[in-house]
Parts: structure tokens; sequence; C-alpha cells
């Protein structure tokens, strides 16, 4: 190959190489250039986005600033009212402190005068303390003459209290001793009345323990059926002086020591065909094997004759013994109350 061709190729190889670098670098720029580009659009399209939110932030601040303008006003006029009040009472305040200090000067204006006034009355305030002691000193003399002449006179009036209570004392001593006197013999008669009554109280049981053993001796003959059973029953009179009659069965009587001892009263002598108790022995016939024995006590006999005849009336034969007044009824340690229906 000549020079010339060498030259040629070489030329063309460097055209080529140049050529191809250009490409190369129109190539690399225009991707630079693109990427730059697309960057850039990023940027903007960044941007856009952070327009259209802060366009949205001012057409929301925007729509909301009627109501903010609104309050604004409200508080504004709020502020006008209390700043009105506030003003209204500073006046008030101004004119309460005023009317003070004027007081003050006033008071402070009769404060003076008073000192005045009293620098005045001084003298005349000595001389009336003065007379008024004066005038003390002369109604305390009086005062004293007169109590003096009252206790006086009162001592006198007591001595002869004193002495008519002396008297008086004396009197009642020895009446006193009159009525000491009146009631030893009273209780000396009245021991004897006693001994009197108890004297005539011992006769008079005599007496009754002679009759009624005279009216045991002639009572008559038992005229009952033979083995017939006796329904035993009490005839006495109560603390209230009315005569009874009660029947020796264990719901009246307990037994205590050998004795029966009551529980219980039985009704009264001159009722005892209507007594509950007696019903079933006066309300049938009369039964024959059986007979009503009557212990009487001394104080009972009226109303034992009562018993007696409504018993006999009902066709009871009856029988009866006397037992003195306070003995306890005993029947036999061993016997117990009969006559239960």
């Amino acid at each position: 190959m000549s020079g010339e061709e060498v030259n040629s190729t070489n030329s063309f190889v460097d055209i080529i190489a140049n050529t191809t670098g250009m490409i190369i670098k129109l190539t690399l720029l225009a991707m630079l250039l693109g990427h730059q580009q697309s960057r850039q659009v990023d940027t903007q399209l960044v941007r856009a986005d952070q327009a259209r939110l802060k366009a949205g932030e001012l057409r929301a601040e925007q729509a909301g600033l009627p109501d903010r303008l609104a309050n604004a006003e409200r508080d504004l006029a709020s502020m006008r009212e209390r700043l009105d009040d506030t003003t209204a009472k500073a006046e008030q305040a101004d004119a309460s402190v005023a009317a003070a200090l004027a007081a003050i000067e006033a008071l402070r204006a009769e404060l003076d005068q008073l000192r005045t006034d009293a620098g005045q009355d001084a003298g005349q305030l000595a001389a009336r303390r003065q007379a008024a002691e004066v005038e003390l000193a002369r109604i305390l003399a009086a005062a004293e003459a007169a109590l003096r002449g009252a206790l006086e006179t009162d001592l006198a009036a007591l001595g002869t209290r004193a002495a008519t209570a002396q008297q008086r004392v004396a009197e009642l001593t020895r009446q006193l001793a009159d009525l000491r006197a009146r009631q030893q013999a009273t209780e000396t008669a009245l021991a004897a009345a006693e001994t009197a009554a108890a004297e005539r109280r011992r006769a008079l049981d005599a007496q009754r323990a002679a009759l009624i053993h005279e009216i045991d001796i002639h009572r008559p003959a038992s005229q009952r059926p033979y083995g017939s059973t006796p329904v035993l029953a009490e005839c006495y009179r109560d603390a209230k002086g009315l005569d009874r009659i009660r029947l020796l069965t264990a719901t009246n009587y307990r037994r205590e020591d050998g004795a029966w001892i009551p529980l219980r009263d039985g009704p009264e002598a001159g009722a005892v065909g209507q007594a509950e108790e007696f019903k079933p022995l006066f309300g049938a016939a009369a039964d024959a094997k059986r007979y009503l024995y009557l212990l009487v006590r001394p104080e009972a006999y009226a109303g034992f004759r009562l018993v007696r005849s409504a018993a006999e009336t009902r066709g009871w034969w009856v029988e009866w013994d006397a037992l003195e007044s306070g003995k306890p009824l005993t029947m036999g340690a061993r016997q117990s109350p009969s006559g239960s229906p």
C-alpha cells in the first residue's frame, strides 16, 4: 500500500474515530441533558404538588377567614365592653376615693373642733366634778344617818320579837310535856283495854267451845245408809267476812306436814246450788251410796245452815263436825281429800 493510501486510511480512521468520539460525546451529552431535564421535571412536579397543597391550605384558610373574622370581632366587642366596665368601675373608685378623702378632711376638722371644745370644757368639768363630790358626800352622810336610825329601830324590834319567841318556846315546851303525859296515859289505857279485850276474847272462845261441845253432844245419831262414802267439805269464813264452802279435793288443797293447806276459796254458802264445782253433786238426784260430810268452823254456822238446807232439799243426807278456828285440817295423815264427784 502506498503512503497516500496509508495516510488516507489513517485519515479515514481518524475521521471515523473522531466521528465515533463525537457520537459518543453527543450521546453522553444527550443522556446528561435528558437526566437533567428529568430531574428538572421531577422538581417541577414536586413544586407543583406543593403549590397545589399550599393552594388548598390557602383556600381552606380563606374559607375559615369569615368565622375567624367574626370571632375576632366578638372578642373585640367583649374587650370593649370589659374596657368600658373597667373604666366605669375606675370612675366609681375615683369618686369613692374622693368622697373618702372629703370625709377624712371633715373628720379631721371635727376632731380639731372637738379638741378645741374639750380644752374649753376641761375647767367646767373640773368644777362640776368637785360639786358632784360635795353632793355625794352629803348624800352618803344623810344615808348613813338614816341607816343607823333604821338599824337601831330594827334591833329594838328584834329584841321584842326574841322575847316573844322565847315565851312561845316555853309555852310550846309546856304543851309538849302535857301531850307526852296524855300520850303515856292513853298508851296505858290502850294496854289495859287490849288486855281486857284479850280476856274477853278468851272467855268468848271458851263459851264457843262449850257451845260447840254441847251441840256435838246433843247431835242426833246418824241415820245414813251403812257403808256409804262421805263427800267432805269445809264451811269457813274468808278474810272479807263471807261464809263459804270448799270441797276437800286435790284441786282445792295440798298436803304439807300431814295437814291440808287451802289453795283457793270455794263458792259462797248462799250460792252453793249454782256453783260450778257443786253441779255434779246437786245437778242430779242424790246418790244413796254417798252423803255430804261438813267440817264447820265456829264462825261459819250461818253458812253451814244454808249449805245443809240446799243439800237436804236435793235429797242429800248431811252430817257434820265442828272444827276449831285456825286449826289445820288433817283428817288423818294418810287420808287424802275425798268427795270428788
